[in-house]
């Protein structure tokens, strides 16, 4: 919500009814500085906010003529122990203007001044703060899912629940994604850029190229070189393109740009519209394509021209809660287009301790990086007595240095696209870095959805587990059934190996009743042979007795398989009730977003999960 000031410190005594540059009429009043009063700031308090912009009414006043002019104003605003300056340019004469920050800060005041008073009055209607909502940060999120699961983190831990907000975060991005919007200048002609050529190759700075246009001095295309229009990249022919600096100058594609240097795929869901060119009223809205870093603009009437303004209307992910913020840097340097955001890749205070330095090193050189502990040096290209690193080149070198890469990520600053050449810079901290945490950048009355989301998500990351669990009671129960196999097979060979006993066996007894008599010694012989039989069954009542063993171990095998059958069948049950009482809550996260829920509940209410 906007903000107004609390109050106003006026050092220099040059500004006249200060109060009256927040009492919420930007049409009958106003704070005012006459000529003279030019360079002098107006200082506008109030208690510590977290703001991410401002806004201004404004307007010059000369008595002899009612018409108003553009005006050419500063505004600066404190956070982090200093003074960051937010906007110094012309704005336009009564009309609400924003001036962003660039990030979310902790801002207790703001200063104001006029650089030039042309007129009777330099008149400041109205000033605001922007106070962006505080939400729950990671911990606090994670310490609600678990109360509403009725669990103190031993099932669902810290982890799991980290995993479920992540996902409801992404899923409600997809559902209800951020909008968001962003401008560019477009640069479509280079009049002179350095080529370096090295092992017969080098690539443009920009791309696509329009067809036909580069040319690079003292070589003619096609003939000494080739060059690839999507991606600049110039190939020798033969060897008429010796590896040495060359200058190139070549058009850019006039239907064809590429987005990825301000608008990488991964910062984006869907690019909803293109305004160009900028201005138009009503705002002229082109047909496009996008290709990956690429967005063709359609119309026989559409060209991309040096220097207009392009924007792009997007839908963008949410930003997840943190249990910690990571320290931030924000450059502040002379000229446009070559501001970077250096942010600590390990959250908390722990960051604060890393220092960005730009160094001129006042003669020729390629541009190097140098890390000593948490400390990054940029020694700058410099050529033709001047720096000629840019942004993008500062960006592309710190990410190509293993040690640096460790320490920051970087993207292009708010309204910057990287062009621009830097300047030295001091060793300067990052700060900001805290281990309290930060909430999302959704509104904060979204805090309870993206709760009962992941309390759903965590249930059915529960359930997940539990049907694993199963699976492995069933593969268990299924080595089991395997382990059966074995005794089986033995079982069979023992009841093999009693056969030919007990048939030998018969054999004997039928052979020794031929022979009973009693003429003879017959009864004897008898006798012999059943001695003989008896052997054989003895034999035999052993392998019988190892097949009952064998039978034995078949069925503990079975037993057991069956324990571990009844085993996974329990775990199911409870994965079920699990899924029932995620879906459940993932119905209610959809509805509280407006949306219809897909997911169908199959068990009753009372099978889940409270």
């Amino acid at each position: 919500m906007w903000r107004s000031p609390t109050g106003f410190v006026d050092s220099d005594s040059k500004w006249t009814d200060e109060d009256k540059a927040y009492d919420d009429n930007e049409i009958g009043t106003w704070a005012y500085v006459v000529p003279g009063g030019e360079g002098y700031y107006l200082e506008l308090k109030l208690g510590a906010i977290v703001c991410d912009s401002v806004r201004i009414y404004a307007s010059e006043w000369r008595n002899s003529d009612a018409s108003d002019n553009n005006l050419n104003i500063s505004v600066d605003v404190y956070y982090n122990e200093g003074w960051h300056n937010i906007l110094n340019d012309v704005i336009t004469r009564n009309t609400w203007v924003i001036a962003y920050i660039g990030s979310s800060q902790t801002v207790t005041r703001a200063r104001i001044k006029f650089n030039a008073v042309r007129y009777d009055f330099g008149r400041l209607k109205e000033f605001d703060f922007w106070e962006v909502e505080v939400g729950m940060t990671l911990t606090e999120m994670i310490t609600a899912i678990q109360e509403e699961l009725q669990e103190a983190g031993t099932i669902f831990d810290t982890t799991l629940c980290t995993r479920a907000v992540v996902k409801t975060v992404a899923i409600m991005s997809r559902f209800m994604p951020k909008r968001a919007i962003l401008e560019t200048t477009l640069i479509r002609e280079v009049t002179s850029e350095t080529l370096t050529i090295s092992s017969s190759t080098g690539t443009l700075a920009y791309k696509p190229i329009k067809v036909g246009s580069l040319a690079i001095t003292g070589k003619a295309l096609d003939t000494d070189y080739r060059v690839n229009y999507m991606t600049g990249v110039v190939t020798e022919i033969g060897s008429l393109l010796a590896d040495t600096d060359y200058t190139a100058k070549y058009d850019l594609d006039p239907l064809m740009l590429d987005i990825d240097t301000f608008l990488p795929e991964e910062s984006y869901i869907k690019i909803e519209r293109v305004e160009y060119p900028v201005g138009d009223d009503p705002p002229s809205y082109v047909t496009f394509e996008v290709f990956g870093e690429f967005l063709l603009v359609k119309g026989k009437a559409v060209s991309l021209a040096n220097n207009r303004h392009l924007r792009i209307i997007y839908l963008k992910p949410w930003t997840t809660p943190t249990a910690s913020a990571a320290a931030t840097l924000t450059t502040s340097l002379s000229g446009s287009n070559n501001d970077l955001v250096f942010t600590a890749r390990v959250g908390g205070t722990v960051g604060n301790a890393t220092t960005i330095k730009y160094t001129d090193p006042g003669g020729d050189g390629s541009i190097s990086i140098g890390v000593s502990g948490t400390d990054i040096t940029v020694t700058l290209a410099y050529g033709s007595g001047a720096i000629t690193s840019t942004a993008a080149d500062v960006e592309a070198a710190i990410e190509a240095d293993s040690d640096a890469v460790a320490l920051v990520s970087i993207v292009n600053a708010s309204s910057n696209d990287g062009t621009g050449l830097v300047t030295a810079m001091g060793e300067t901290a990052l700060t900001g870095g805290s281990d309290t945490g930060v909430d999302g950048d959704y509104p904060e009355h979204l805090d309870n959805v993206v709760i009962i989301g992941a309390v759903g998500q965590a249930l059915i990351f529960m359930a997940e587990k539990y049907v694993q669990d199963a699976r492995t009671q069933f593969t268990d129960a299924d080595t089991s059934s395997g382990s059966m196999s074995t005794p089986l097979a033995d079982i069979t060979v023992a009841l093999d190996k009693a056969f030919t006993p007990l048939a030998q066996a018969v054999t004997y007894l039928e052979a020794g009743d031929d022979l009973i008599n009693a003429v003879n010694v017959g009864a004897s012989a008898a006798g012999t042979y059943a001695a003989y039989a008896n052997a054989q069954i003895a034999i035999a009542q052993a392998w019988l007795a190892e097949g009952a063993q064998r039978i034995t171990e078949v069925a503990s095998f079975q037993s057991k398989a069956n324990v571990e059958i009844q085993i996974g069948l329990q775990l199911l049950t409870i994965a079920g009730r699990y899924l029932a009482s995620g879906q459940a809550k993932i119905n209610e996260f959809l509805i509280s977003l407006g949306l219809k829920p897909e997911y169908s509940t199959h068990r009753s209410s009372s099978e889940q999960f409270s």
